[in-house]
């Protein structure tokens, strides 16, 4: 697969980071210590150093606040993913390596399912390369389309996507919690050594947008390689105008069932059925939404337009083959279809009600009363 164009920047910018806060950190000491001598040696400019002593010593305890946060954390984990027993998901198997092997790139040494996604790819701990694809491929998308999708995927794997997403895991969490302590303690912006901090973050999330946008359009060209242009626009506005509609969208359904505390064992079949209850109007006017949206140089991935665009295929044309498309769905390469939805469902529930739960014992303090 052609390595993205910003790759051996975002590496640097990736792999400079630490050193970079420990630079950083260094200096505080040094001018720390510098200052505390100065207060000292010549007391009587004193009560002028010691408001700065205080802004640079509290940066500082920031920084190792950060870090401490940082070094414990646990490696990444989706409580969602759902293992499952790899004879039952034998042809879903067999479809993936078809693909791996007819486009030259890696397989996964694990397939898992997740209820709130299309499918998306990382490498854990032990290096091991994990697919997960979501129910929603599942019951959305013919098996044609959902090869596309994998070729997609898999094409992560060879660019090294998935190994620096693992890089970057830590240092995402590092700058979180330190853009937001600068954000919640005003006098942070008193330290111009913590400006030059927030500038590297601001050219951290740029270069990362660019290289992330940059192996999108890649990998898309793997999905346009295995399904062919058509089905792969289908596939793409399938995925992206159902997030421009609220009634069919997968946790619009959960928290609304939630809220009603409904019985719900098979979600998926109900955001299906939905979804064929869409008319031509509402695909029309998701489309009009998803092509007006404004792109963000900080946007991991490209806008609808240019990715329809990169694929040679326009809009409506795109949206036309996609209320026509057919073929055998994804989800008859699974037998045991029914039995993973509703686990699938369960999942993703249990959260739903956990956070309803959460939101009515919160509200409930705040008004004194129990919510109906």
């Amino acid at each position: 697969m052609k390595k993205a164009r910003a790759a051996p920047l975002f590496r640097f910018i990736l792999g400079f980071y630490f050193p970079f806060v420990a630079l950083l950190a260094l200096a505080l000491v040094a001018i720390l210590a510098l200052l505390g001598w100065a207060a000292v040696r010549y007391w009587f400019f004193a009560p002028l150093l010691v408001p700065v002593i205080v802004v640079f010593g509290f940066t500082l305890v920031q920084f190792l606040w950060a870090v401490r946060i940082v070094a414990q954390q646990p490696p990444p984990a989706n409580d969602l993913e759902l293992p499952w027993p790899r004879k039952g998901l034998r042809r879903l198997y067999e479809l993936v390596e078809n693909v791996a092997r007819e486009h030259d790139l890696p397989a996964p040494d694990e397939i898992r399912l997740a209820p709130d996604t299309v499918a998306y790819v990382y490498e854990n701990e032990e290096d091991q390369r994990i697919l997960v694809i979501g129910g929603l491929a599942m019951t959305l998308l013919t098996q044609q389309a959902l090869a596309g999708v994998v070729a997609h995927e898999l094409a992560h794997f060879a660019a090294g996507d998935t190994r620096l997403s693992r890089r970057g895991y830590r240092r995402g969490i590092m700058i979180g919690l330190l853009e937001y302590q600068f954000r919640s303690q005003r006098g942070s912006f008193l330290n111009p050594l913590v400006w030059l901090l927030r500038l590297y973050h601001l050219l951290y999330a740029w270069v990362s947008g660019v290289y992330s946008r940059q192996q999108e359009f890649a990998a898309d060209r793997h999905s346009l390689a295995e399904a062919g242009k058509w089905s792969a626009a289908t596939t793409l506005l399938h995925v992206t105008l159902l997030e421009q509609l609220p009634y069919v969208r997968l946790s619009d359904i959960a928290e609304a069932s939630a809220e009603m505390n409904e019985a719900m064992d098979r979600i998926f079949a109900e955001h299906h059925r939905r979804a064929q209850g869409l008319t031509p109007a509402d695909w029309q006017d998701a489309l009009r939404t998803a092509l007006a949206q404004t792109p963000s140089p900080f946007d991991t991935h490209p806008p609808l337009r240019q990715r329809l665009a990169a694929l040679g295929v326009s809009p409506r044309k795109a949206l036309r083959l996609a209320l026509e498309s057919t073929g055998a769905p994804a989800r008859e390469l699974l037998p045991e279809w029914d039995t993973i939805e509703k686990r699938l469902t369960e999942q993703l529930m249990l959260v739903y009600h956990q956070y309803e739960q959460a939101r009515r014992e919160a509200a409930q303090i705040m008004l004194g009363r129990p919510l109906p």
